[in-house]
Protein backbone atom coordinates (compact mmCIF):
# COMPACT_ATOMS: atom_id res chain seq x y z
CA UNK A 1 0.00 0.00 0.00
CA UNK A 2 2.81 2.41 0.91
CA UNK A 3 4.66 1.63 -2.33
CA UNK A 4 1.47 2.19 -4.33
CA UNK A 5 1.07 5.64 -2.77
CA UNK A 6 4.68 6.49 -3.59
CA UNK A 7 4.18 5.42 -7.22
CA UNK A 8 1.00 7.49 -7.55
CA UNK A 9 2.71 10.51 -6.00
CA UNK A 10 5.60 10.22 -8.47
CA UNK A 11 3.18 9.94 -11.36
CA UNK A 12 1.25 13.02 -10.19
CA UNK A 13 4.48 15.01 -10.08
CA UNK A 14 5.50 13.69 -13.50
CA UNK A 15 2.09 14.67 -14.84
CA UNK A 16 2.22 18.16 -13.36
CA UNK A 17 5.80 19.11 -14.21
CA UNK A 18 6.56 16.80 -17.12
CA UNK A 19 3.27 17.11 -18.99
CA UNK A 20 0.75 19.73 -17.92
CA UNK A 21 3.05 22.68 -17.14
CA UNK A 22 5.11 22.19 -20.29
CA UNK A 23 4.26 23.85 -23.59
CA UNK A 24 1.10 22.34 -25.06
CA UNK A 25 1.88 19.02 -26.73
CA UNK A 26 0.56 15.50 -27.25
CA UNK A 27 1.47 13.14 -24.42
CA UNK A 28 1.45 9.35 -24.70
CA UNK A 29 1.33 6.69 -22.00
CA UNK A 30 0.85 2.93 -21.89
CA UNK A 31 -2.35 2.06 -20.01
CA UNK A 32 -4.70 -0.86 -19.42
CA UNK A 33 -6.87 0.54 -22.23
CA UNK A 34 -3.95 0.65 -24.65
CA UNK A 35 -1.16 2.96 -25.79
CA UNK A 36 -2.99 6.26 -25.54
CA UNK A 37 -2.11 9.80 -26.57
CA UNK A 38 -3.86 12.85 -25.16
CA UNK A 39 -3.65 16.64 -25.15
CA UNK A 40 -1.26 17.76 -22.40
CA UNK A 41 -3.67 20.54 -21.33
CA UNK A 42 -6.57 18.14 -20.74
CA UNK A 43 -6.68 18.15 -16.96
CA UNK A 44 -9.14 15.27 -16.70
CA UNK A 45 -8.35 12.47 -19.13
CA UNK A 46 -4.64 13.22 -19.44
CA UNK A 47 -4.14 13.27 -15.71
CA UNK A 48 -6.19 10.11 -15.20
CA UNK A 49 -4.29 8.17 -17.83
CA UNK A 50 -0.92 9.35 -16.59
CA UNK A 51 -1.55 8.76 -12.90
CA UNK A 52 -3.92 5.79 -12.87
CA UNK A 53 -2.70 4.12 -16.07
CA UNK A 54 -6.29 3.30 -17.00
CA UNK A 55 -9.62 4.95 -17.69
CA UNK A 56 -12.97 3.54 -16.48
CA UNK A 57 -11.64 -0.02 -16.48
CA UNK A 58 -14.02 -1.24 -13.77
CA UNK A 59 -17.02 0.49 -15.35
CA UNK A 60 -16.28 -1.07 -18.73
CA UNK A 61 -15.65 -4.60 -17.46
CA UNK A 62 -18.46 -4.61 -14.90
CA UNK A 63 -21.08 -3.13 -17.22
CA UNK A 64 -20.50 -5.87 -19.79
CA UNK A 65 -20.50 -8.53 -17.07
CA UNK A 66 -23.74 -7.06 -15.71
CA UNK A 67 -25.41 -7.42 -19.10
CA UNK A 68 -24.02 -10.91 -19.73
CA UNK A 69 -25.21 -12.11 -16.34
CA UNK A 70 -28.72 -11.04 -17.32
CA UNK A 71 -28.50 -12.45 -20.86
CA UNK A 72 -28.58 -9.08 -22.63
CA UNK A 73 -25.19 -9.94 -24.12
CA UNK A 74 -24.13 -13.45 -25.07
CA UNK A 75 -21.40 -14.99 -22.95
CA UNK A 76 -19.12 -15.43 -25.96
CA UNK A 77 -19.96 -12.06 -27.53
CA UNK A 78 -17.18 -10.78 -29.74
CA UNK A 79 -19.18 -8.37 -31.87
CA UNK A 80 -18.92 -4.65 -32.44
CA UNK A 81 -19.27 -1.87 -29.87
CA UNK A 82 -20.83 1.39 -31.06
CA UNK A 83 -18.97 4.15 -29.20
CA UNK A 84 -20.97 7.39 -29.30
CA UNK A 85 -18.82 10.27 -28.11
CA UNK A 86 -15.58 8.36 -28.54
CA UNK A 87 -13.28 11.16 -27.30
CA UNK A 88 -9.74 9.89 -28.03
CA UNK A 89 -10.78 6.25 -28.17
CA UNK A 90 -9.86 5.11 -24.68
CA UNK A 91 -13.13 3.13 -24.28
CA UNK A 92 -13.42 1.51 -27.71
CA UNK A 93 -9.70 0.73 -27.85
CA UNK A 94 -9.88 -0.68 -24.32
CA UNK A 95 -12.84 -2.91 -25.18
CA UNK A 96 -10.94 -4.41 -28.11
CA UNK A 97 -7.57 -4.72 -26.39
CA UNK A 98 -9.24 -6.46 -23.44
CA UNK A 99 -10.89 -8.97 -25.80
CA UNK A 100 -14.38 -7.85 -24.78
CA UNK A 101 -15.41 -6.83 -28.31
CA UNK A 102 -13.68 -7.56 -31.60
CA UNK A 103 -14.37 -4.27 -33.40
CA UNK A 104 -15.70 -0.76 -32.90
CA UNK A 105 -17.61 1.96 -34.72
CA UNK A 106 -16.70 5.30 -33.16
CA UNK A 107 -18.15 8.81 -33.47
CA UNK A 108 -16.34 11.89 -32.15
CA UNK A 109 -17.52 15.37 -33.15
CA UNK A 110 -14.63 17.50 -31.90
CA UNK A 111 -11.90 17.74 -34.57
CA UNK A 112 -8.96 17.94 -32.15
CA UNK A 113 -10.14 14.92 -30.16
CA UNK A 114 -10.78 13.12 -33.44
CA UNK A 115 -7.22 13.67 -34.66
CA UNK A 116 -5.88 12.11 -31.46
CA UNK A 117 -8.42 9.29 -31.79
CA UNK A 118 -7.01 8.47 -35.24
CA UNK A 119 -3.49 8.50 -33.82
CA UNK A 120 -4.52 6.14 -31.02
CA UNK A 121 -6.19 3.73 -33.42
CA UNK A 122 -3.05 3.58 -35.54
CA UNK A 123 -0.56 3.16 -32.70
CA UNK A 124 -2.63 0.32 -31.24
CA UNK A 125 -2.63 -1.42 -34.64
CA UNK A 126 -6.42 -1.39 -34.79
CA UNK A 127 -7.01 0.25 -38.17
CA UNK A 128 -8.59 -2.97 -39.47
CA UNK A 129 -10.89 -3.27 -36.46
CA UNK A 130 -12.07 0.30 -35.90
CA UNK A 131 -13.98 2.77 -38.06
CA UNK A 132 -14.05 6.34 -36.73
CA UNK A 133 -16.03 9.33 -37.97
CA UNK A 134 -15.67 13.03 -37.16
CA UNK A 135 -19.35 13.83 -36.75
CA UNK A 136 -21.97 14.19 -34.00
CA UNK A 137 -24.90 11.79 -33.88
CA UNK A 138 -28.07 13.77 -33.33
CA UNK A 139 -31.75 13.84 -34.26
CA UNK A 140 -31.08 15.57 -37.60
CA UNK A 141 -28.41 16.36 -40.17
CA UNK A 142 -27.22 19.90 -39.56
CA UNK A 143 -24.37 22.25 -38.71
CA UNK A 144 -24.44 22.65 -34.94
CA UNK A 145 -22.45 24.47 -32.28
CA UNK A 146 -20.14 22.87 -29.75
CA UNK A 147 -19.10 24.54 -26.47
CA UNK A 148 -15.47 23.82 -25.61
CA UNK A 149 -14.36 23.15 -22.05
CA UNK A 150 -10.91 24.53 -21.26
CA UNK A 151 -10.35 21.98 -18.46
CA UNK A 152 -11.96 18.71 -19.47
CA UNK A 153 -11.73 17.98 -23.19
CA UNK A 154 -14.27 15.21 -22.78
CA UNK A 155 -16.79 17.80 -21.59
CA UNK A 156 -17.17 19.61 -24.90
CA UNK A 157 -20.95 19.86 -25.43
CA UNK A 158 -23.19 20.15 -28.45
CA UNK A 159 -25.75 22.94 -28.27
CA UNK A 160 -29.23 22.75 -29.69
CA UNK A 161 -30.42 26.15 -30.82
CA UNK A 162 -30.10 29.21 -28.61
CA UNK A 163 -27.85 29.47 -25.57
CA UNK A 164 -29.50 27.67 -22.67
CA UNK A 165 -30.68 29.60 -19.61
CA UNK A 166 -29.64 26.53 -17.57
CA UNK A 167 -26.09 27.69 -17.01
CA UNK A 168 -24.84 26.97 -13.49
CA UNK A 169 -21.20 26.66 -14.56
CA UNK A 170 -21.22 29.50 -17.12
CA UNK A 171 -20.97 27.10 -20.03
CA UNK A 172 -22.51 29.79 -22.25
CA UNK A 173 -19.22 31.70 -22.03
CA UNK A 174 -17.20 28.86 -23.52
CA UNK A 175 -15.50 29.14 -26.88
CA UNK A 176 -17.73 27.90 -29.70
CA UNK A 177 -16.95 25.93 -32.85
CA UNK A 178 -19.21 24.60 -35.60
CA UNK A 179 -19.54 20.84 -36.08
CA UNK A 180 -21.56 18.62 -38.39
CA UNK A 181 -24.25 16.25 -37.22
CA UNK A 182 -26.31 13.44 -38.68
CA UNK A 183 -28.60 10.73 -37.39
CA UNK A 184 -27.43 7.18 -36.85
CA UNK A 185 -30.25 5.99 -39.10
CA UNK A 186 -29.18 8.23 -41.99
CA UNK A 187 -25.53 7.39 -41.45
CA UNK A 188 -26.14 3.65 -41.69
CA UNK A 189 -28.21 4.13 -44.86
CA UNK A 190 -25.26 5.96 -46.43
CA UNK A 191 -22.65 3.41 -45.26
CA UNK A 192 -23.89 0.08 -46.57
CA UNK A 193 -20.44 -1.42 -46.04
CA UNK A 194 -20.92 -1.41 -42.26
CA UNK A 195 -22.25 -4.68 -40.88
CA UNK A 196 -25.08 -3.34 -38.75
CA UNK A 197 -25.90 -6.79 -37.35
CA UNK A 198 -22.42 -6.98 -35.85
CA UNK A 199 -23.27 -4.12 -33.44
CA UNK A 200 -23.98 -5.74 -30.08
CA UNK A 201 -23.59 -2.89 -27.59
CA UNK A 202 -23.85 0.90 -27.49
CA UNK A 203 -21.49 2.79 -25.18
CA UNK A 204 -22.54 6.44 -24.97
CA UNK A 205 -21.14 9.52 -23.26
CA UNK A 206 -22.17 12.72 -25.03
CA UNK A 207 -22.74 15.19 -22.21
CA UNK A 208 -26.51 15.58 -22.25
CA UNK A 209 -27.07 14.93 -25.97
CA UNK A 210 -28.20 11.35 -25.37
CA UNK A 211 -31.85 12.13 -26.06
CA UNK A 212 -30.99 13.62 -29.44
CA UNK A 213 -28.96 10.55 -30.39
CA UNK A 214 -31.78 8.17 -29.43
CA UNK A 215 -34.30 10.17 -31.46
CA UNK A 216 -32.09 9.82 -34.51
CA UNK A 217 -31.55 6.08 -34.00
CA UNK A 218 -35.13 4.83 -33.76
CA UNK A 219 -34.95 2.68 -36.87
CA UNK A 220 -31.70 1.08 -35.76
CA UNK A 221 -33.13 0.10 -32.37
CA UNK A 222 -36.44 -0.98 -33.90
CA UNK A 223 -34.56 -3.41 -36.15
CA UNK A 224 -32.05 -4.39 -33.45
CA UNK A 225 -34.16 -4.62 -30.31
CA UNK A 226 -31.63 -6.72 -28.40
CA UNK A 227 -28.82 -4.15 -28.49
CA UNK A 228 -28.40 -2.70 -24.97
CA UNK A 229 -27.15 0.82 -24.24
CA UNK A 230 -24.92 2.01 -21.42
CA UNK A 231 -25.24 5.77 -21.08
CA UNK A 232 -24.27 8.54 -18.74
CA UNK A 233 -27.42 10.09 -17.26
CA UNK A 234 -27.11 13.69 -16.05
CA UNK A 235 -30.39 15.65 -15.87
CA UNK A 236 -28.58 18.99 -15.65
CA UNK A 237 -26.87 18.40 -18.99
CA UNK A 238 -30.08 17.13 -20.58
CA UNK A 239 -31.89 20.29 -19.54
CA UNK A 240 -29.19 22.44 -21.12
CA UNK A 241 -30.23 21.09 -24.53
CA UNK A 242 -33.94 21.46 -23.84
CA UNK A 243 -34.88 17.94 -22.69
CA UNK A 244 -36.82 17.75 -19.43
CA UNK A 245 -37.85 14.63 -17.54
CA UNK A 246 -41.14 14.22 -19.42
CA UNK A 247 -39.45 14.46 -22.81
CA UNK A 248 -36.57 12.18 -21.89
CA UNK A 249 -38.93 9.55 -20.47
CA UNK A 250 -40.96 9.68 -23.70
CA UNK A 251 -37.85 9.26 -25.85
CA UNK A 252 -36.54 6.27 -23.89
CA UNK A 253 -39.96 4.62 -23.51
CA UNK A 254 -40.54 4.73 -27.25
CA UNK A 255 -37.45 2.59 -27.85
CA UNK A 256 -36.78 0.57 -24.68
CA UNK A 257 -39.02 -1.32 -22.28
CA UNK A 258 -36.74 -1.32 -19.22
CA UNK A 259 -33.62 0.11 -17.64
CA UNK A 260 -31.23 -0.55 -14.79
CA UNK A 261 -29.33 2.00 -12.73
CA UNK A 262 -25.84 0.58 -13.00
CA UNK A 263 -24.20 0.31 -9.61
CA UNK A 264 -27.53 -0.08 -7.84
CA UNK A 265 -26.76 -2.97 -5.47
CA UNK A 266 -30.23 -4.42 -5.83
CA UNK A 267 -29.91 -4.71 -9.60
CA UNK A 268 -33.55 -3.64 -9.77
CA UNK A 269 -35.14 -3.61 -13.23
CA UNK A 270 -37.28 -0.52 -13.81
CA UNK A 271 -39.93 0.02 -16.43
CA UNK A 272 -38.78 2.67 -18.91
CA UNK A 273 -41.68 4.85 -17.79
CA UNK A 274 -40.21 4.88 -14.27
CA UNK A 275 -37.52 7.29 -15.50
CA UNK A 276 -39.82 10.17 -14.71
CA UNK A 277 -39.93 9.03 -11.08
CA UNK A 278 -36.17 8.62 -10.53
CA UNK A 279 -35.22 11.73 -12.54
CA UNK A 280 -35.45 14.14 -9.61
CA UNK A 281 -33.06 12.02 -7.54
CA UNK A 282 -30.25 13.12 -9.85
CA UNK A 283 -31.55 16.55 -10.79
CA UNK A 284 -29.02 18.82 -9.10
CA UNK A 285 -25.84 20.29 -10.56
CA UNK A 286 -23.74 17.52 -12.13
CA UNK A 287 -25.22 14.58 -10.22
CA UNK A 288 -25.88 11.56 -12.37
CA UNK A 289 -25.70 7.83 -12.88
CA UNK A 290 -25.06 5.25 -15.57
CA UNK A 291 -28.18 3.72 -17.06
CA UNK A 292 -28.49 0.40 -18.86
CA UNK A 293 -31.31 0.66 -21.41
CA UNK A 294 -32.65 -2.72 -22.50
CA UNK A 295 -35.54 -4.57 -24.08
Amino acid sequence: MKMRKIIRFKRRMQWLFGVYLRTKHIGTVKTWNGLLSFDSKDRTLGRSLHVEREFERELMINSVKFLKDRNYLSADNDGMVLDVGGYVGMSSIGFINAGIFSSALVFEANPNNFNILKKNIKQNNLSDKMNAFNIALSDRSSVMQMELSDKNYGDHRVRDGEVSDVDIFNESERKIINIESTTLDDFLLEHKDIDVKAIKFVWMDIQGFEGHFLQGAKNFFKENKNVPVCMEFTPYMLKRVGIDKIKFTEIVSEIFSCFYIFGDETGHKYSAKDLIEIYDKYDFKTAGAHLMLVN
